[in-house]
């Protein structure tokens, strides 16, 4: 006897939806990342990304999704027909995936859904964000680089720090 599929917990897709997917879990986080890399893929001052464990997603309909190695840190995906950039994965972190926010449906998280994320969220790379942008007070953490869950230097600290000073 095989034992019944998880529930699932979330689903998204690409603008064009030729790329699909599902979740058994809800996101774990949130993280708004204002990279260079992340600005000129998405034309915005930051990409934002629901924090997911890997082995919680199944991508359903992936005809038309690529993936891109545009540094040595990341495996980033899109679709190659409408341009939607879907995930990034952390090769530091591969048991988790960055979803791109914009891709979930929020209907299909249920009434609860974007409460599991409140208080889970983080701005990145902060210390490459647009000059033309300013992130406003919204109490989030704050890191120069990757935050601490990727090994590198918890620079929160010091953001709050030097936001104390100003």
């Amino acid at each position: 006897m095989t034992s019944p599929n998880p529930p699932i917990a979330l689903k998204g897709s690409c603008l064009c939806g030729s790329t699909t997917y599902t979740s058994t879990t809800l996101p774990t986080s949130l993280c708004y990342c204002h990279c260079t890399t992340c600005r000129r893929l998405s034309g915005a001052p930051f990409l934002p990304f629901f924090d997911l464990p890997s082995s919680s997603i199944s991508f359903t309909s992936t005809t038309d999704l690529k993936t891109l190695n545009l540094s040595a840190a990341a495996e980033r995906a899109f679709c190659s027909s409408c341009g939607s950039p879907v995930y990034m994965k952390y090769k530091a972190n591969p048991q988790s995936i960055g979803i791109c926010a914009g891709t979930v449906d929020e209907n299909s998280m249920g009434p609860t859904g974007l409460g599991a994320v409140q208080g889970k969220a983080n701005h990145i790379f902060v210390g490459e964000k647009a000059g033309w942008y300013e992130i406003g007070e919204d109490g989030l953490r704050r890191y120069e680089r990757f935050t601490d869950a990727m090994g590198e230097e918890d620079a929160g600290a010091q953001g709050e720090e030097k936001r104390q000073k100003e």
